[in-house]
């Protein structure tokens, strides 16, 4: 197992790592690395044109990478926490080019660790291969080749719900997904806004 400082330089020498997020454990590799990009497919068995979400250090950091305008009220007030944000991609990174991009920020104190020395974006994705179920302990990285390096971890587990994944057009919500956080939740945070969910 590996600490911080270690999985850092692996994810800048295209590796892969797996590691804890507020969610569930996550698949993830500097999403401007094509090599480890291609690894994490070949690992969730996964056709190469479906898009993964990439977790950011900070709002600076989303701008770089996507057009944040219309959602940056919500971004301020939901992240850093359990939501996705589906935002109009600026393609600079090497996933495939798609004409939007899940952007997240994550509260988990190793990813925040990570982000004091990265200046790159996480690739973040569900351990585990596709149609299976998502790994939430370390009991689940079992089955991970030797090339994968876990995350030196032994804090709380996460809390085994996936992400919250909204799109922000024109003061209406969508809910790609639900998660973490509900519906309700949202629309109760959102309305006296003028949000409406749709």
């Amino acid at each position: 197992m590996l600490e911080v400082s270690e999985c850092i330089q692996i994810i800048k020498k295209d590796g892969v790592i797996a590691y804890p997020t507020d969610t569930l454990w996550g698949l993830g590799a500097s999403a401007l690395s094509t090599v480890g990009i291609k690894r994490i497919y070949e690992l969730k068995e996964k056709q190469h044109t479906m898009p993964f979400s990439v977790l950011v250090s900070d709002i600076d950091m989303a701008s770089e990478y996507s057009v944040v305008d219309e959602s940056l009220e919500l971004i301020n007030l939901l992240l850093p926490g359990p939501v996705t944000f589906v935002l109009p991609s600026k393609n600079k990174l090497k996933t495939p080019p798609k004409e939007t991009i899940g952007i997240r920020i994550s509260t988990h104190p190793f990813v925040q660790a990570m982000f004091e020395y990265l200046d790159v974006p996480i690739i973040t994705t569900s351990v585990n291969k596709t149609r299976s179920t998502p790994a939430v302990c370390r009991e689940d990285l079992t089955w991970l080749p030797v090339d994968v390096f876990v995350a030196d971890w032994y804090g709380n587990e996460t809390v085994g719900i996936p992400s919250t994944v909204i799109e922000v057009k024109e003061k209406k919500i969508k809910i790609h997904r639900e998660g973490y956080l509900s519906v309700g939740a949202i629309e109760s945070i959102t309305k006296p806004l003028g949000y409406k969910i749709f």
